[in-house]
């Protein structure tokens, strides 16, 4: 038994956490109750158990494009919240859906496992939001220009940066010169 202790001890000095626990747990079970003071000492040592399976994680989370909001939740609701490239996010152990967002940008999920007391670091990178455009003209034969330049004649559909899709500079043009243009960074009452 002094043996169980002697092995929790040392790794709870070598930051493994999970494994003092694990002997912490087989010592309290293997104590026999008939030995003077046991049920203290499991008292004691269920105390310990507890302390540790309470310490804290320390989560970093970096995003690109920085200062995203980061939040962590598990069956339990949200657990943890915070922003990227900014303070230590702290969660005790176990599994969490991490989910990374910033407006005008894809939000980022991902399943992750905690253990007890370690520090964790995170990147991620966000994709811009992407949307539809299309384009039909009259006359069919007009051209279509994007910021200038050339990028279909008569019709286009293609996905976009949303945000180059709501400010770039669009213009249709026939042959007696622009059909209908848009300007950078104006909407029509067509945008959504």
């Amino acid at each position: 038994l002094v043996v169980l202790k002697a092995i929790s001890l040392a790794h709870e000095r070598m930051l493994r956490f999970e494994q003092a626990v694990r002997y912490l747990e087989r010592y309290v079970l293997e104590v026999p109750d008939d030995v003077r003071g046991a049920t203290e000492n499991k008292q004691t040592m269920s105390a310990r158990i507890q302390v540790l399976r309470n310490l804290p994680s320390q989560i970093q989370v970096a995003s690109a494009p920085p200062g995203a909001l980061v939040t962590f939740e598990n069956d339990q609701g949200l657990r943890g919240e915070g922003k990227a490239d900014d303070k230590l996010i702290e969660l005790l152990a176990g599994r969490y859906t991490m989910t990374v967002t910033r407006p005008g940008y894809e939000p980022q999920r991902r399943e992750i496992d905690i253990g007890i007391g370690k520090p964790y670091s995170f990147v991620v990178t966000l994709p811009r939001q992407r949307g539809k455009v299309h384009i039909l003209t009259v006359p069919s034969d007009a051209r279509i220009f994007i910021d200038n330049r050339l990028v279909s004649l008569g019709a286009w559909d293609d996905e976009l940066d949303r945000r180059l899709a709501l400010e770039a500079g669009i213009d249709v043009r026939g042959r007696g010169g622009v059909i209908g243009a848009r300007g950078r960074g104006q909407r029509t009452h067509d945008d959504a």
